[in-house]
């Protein structure tokens, strides 16, 4: 017969036709049963079940692995449409950042409060906030499902997401005589990916918009484009076509100036045809990635006397629509419009973006309503 154990610790009995001594305890509804040659041995492997089942560790057998719970509920999410391709492209690409870290090797039932810690803080030494937001997210997402699923009692994930260490350096416009420098040595010189750069420090597109431009996107003469859909990358780090924007405010209507019309006219040109009708597109008929873009660019800004040293500041592909949008504020562009044109999904992002030039600019408005004030005879 059973011994039976106090605290509720479960039971130990030995059993004749095993020849062995059995140790048995329920734990979340679930009975469990653990072996051993003597009462101790068997005393211990209880104990040591029930303080996996207060650490939250448990109970249904299961041989995933953290990245792959992750990637299962990833699959799981696009195969319902839960998440567009854009999404699962990019949750793809974060999951690898855990599938190659002992985190992502590790067992569900294995994973501890201090490896996870240990993790997000070796990552937030080398990552964006934003990038550790995105792997914080399918942690907990993952462990969240296993709790649900009776892997584990609770979820080892008990801390916040950390913030990044890495020094942050704020991407900047190019000044006035800055882009007039760089739209010189543009036009006078054959650059690769040269009317990608143009027609986004004039549009104030993002450059994977850009690279995902189909000649359906352009009607010539409405002067104006669609923005449909972005260039993202695959699993296998290749670009690709993605279904929409980056968000849904993403996708809007462009008017083209002379200056980009032409731009666009001559690229319609000099493309040739392509299965998916790309107005920008390698030899191999597929898209450029963003990195492709940046990496020509930059060679441009370190090479050749464009980028004034002086002025604080990181110079990067993405200043080019951080240039478009500060030309259009310092025109006197209210904060709305300009939303529409970026393609943000809410106005607080564009004037949190540019809350430096709204500011450099706000006494310059204070004066003009002054003086209309004067003009209408209320001052």
């Amino acid at each position: 017969m059973g011994k039976k154990r106090g605290n509720g610790e479960g039971s130990i009995y030995y059993s004749a036709s095993r020849k062995t001594y059995v140790g048995q305890v329920i734990l979340c509804g679930k009975r469990r049963s653990v072996y051993g040659k003597t009462k101790k041995e068997v005393a211990s492997k209880l104990k040591e079940l029930e303080t996996e089942a207060q650490g939250g560790y448990l109970v249904e057998k299961t041989d995933y692995t953290v990245a792959e719970l992750i990637r299962e509920l990833i699959e799981d999410d696009y195969a319902m449409g839960v998440t567009g391709n854009n999404s699962y492209l990019r949750k793809l690409e974060t999951l690898k950042r855990i599938e190659t870290k002992s985190i992502g090797k590790t067992k569900i039932e294995k994973a501890t409060e201090k490896g996870i810690k240990d993790f997000l803080i070796a990552e937030s030494r080398i990552c964006s906030t934003s990038t550790l937001r995105k792997t914080y997210a399918l942690l907990k997402r993952c462990f969240k499902e296993a709790e649900k699923r009776k892997y584990i009692v609770n979820s080892p994930l008990t801390m916040n997401c950390p913030k990044s260490r890495l020094p942050t350096v704020k991407v900047r416009a190019l000044t006035l005589q800055e882009q007039k420098r760089l739209l010189n040595y543009l036009h006078n010189n054959k650059t690769k990916y040269g009317a990608q750069m143009e027609i986004m420090m004039l549009t104030g597109m993002r450059m994977g918009e850009i690279n995902a431009l189909k000649l359906s996107d352009i009607d010539l003469d409405g002067k104006r484009l669609f923005v449909n859909r972005t260039v993202t990358v695959d699993e296998n780090n290749r670009p690709v076509l993605g279904e929409t924007t980056k968000t849904y405010a993403g996708i809007r209507e462009i008017c083209l100036t002379p200056a980009v019309l032409t731009i666009v006219k001559k690229s319609i040109l000099e493309q040739a045809p392509n299965p998916q009708n790309l107005l920008f597109c390698d030899k191999e008929q597929r898209p450029f990635s963003t990195s492709q873009v940046n990496s020509a660019f930059m060679r441009i800004v370190q090479t050749r006397t464009i980028i004034d040293t002086n002025v604080p500041g990181k110079v990067s592909l993405h200043s080019l629509r951080h240039t478009y949008a500060t030309r259009c504020i310092e025109s006197g562009m209210p904060p709305e419009v300009l939303q529409k044109i970026l393609g943000h999904t809410d106005v607080s992002i564009t004037i949190n973006t540019y809350c430096d030039v709204f500011d450099d600019f706000k006494q310059q408005h204070i004066d003009t309503a002054t003086a209309y004030f004067e003009r209408v005879g209320i001052m």
